[in-house]
């Protein structure tokens, strides 16, 4: 049984002659933290985290596979780099490299923001600094692969802000409280993602 399982959720697979653990943190980067901190460095060779990312710029399309050379968290000048072989792997493999991931504390859900912060970096999401964070605290490599997942130049078609928790985890109370309020976004609430 794989030791992590009581803090979080997780799954070991095999691909090809590697074992792989697949561990969920939820959103934002006190859940990211907290996960990092029980999982990294382990029995691990090195460290990949993936999910969705928002476009800041139009470099990056919505589907596209982004791999950043650094991840830099919102308001601090300070950034990490990835690890460059892993991202070399990653870009091999199809993924675009861009400069920088911006890590933010809250969901990035309008065009109007999106610009304002496309100065910074190319791309947006809530965990990766955290992540990256401790896996440079405990001198592990670690690199960022994420789909984008929003065009930098629309607003969500939903707040997801008012459905999560302080935690960073959802409420149904928000979800019922929001599509209650707002019963023509249930579609946009009903797509995984809006990757066509």
């Amino acid at each position: 049984l794989f030791p992590y399982t009581t803090l979080f959720r997780s799954q070991r697979a095999r691909l090809a002659r590697a074992t792989v653990d697949f561990v969920i943190t939820g959103m934002g980067a006190a859940n990211a933290q907290r996960v990092a901190q029980a999982v990294l460095p382990g029995e691990y060779s090195f460290c990949i985290v993936s999910g969705f990312a928002g476009a800041l710029t139009s470099s990056v399309k919505i589907a596209d596979v982004v791999a950043p050379l650094k991840i830099q968290q919102d308001g601090e000048s300070a950034s990490i780099l990835t690890a460059p072989n892993l991202v070399a792997s990653a870009i091999q493999d199809g993924a675009v490299s861009i400069p920088t991931l911006l890590t933010t504390d809250h969901v990035v859900s309008t065009a109007e923001e999106k610009q304002r912060l496309s100065v910074v970096a190319e791309a947006v999401d809530m965990e990766s600094f955290a992540i990256l964070s401790v896996a440079r605290e405990k001198q592990f490599p670690a690199a960022v692969i994420r789909v984008i997942s929003d065009s930098f130049d629309a607003n969500l078609p939903v707040d997801i802000d008012t459905m999560l928790d302080s935690q960073g985890n959802v409420k149904l109370g928000g979800v019922v409280r929001y599509v209650a309020k707002h019963p023509l976004a249930v579609p946009g609430l009903m797509r995984p993602s809006r990757i066509n």
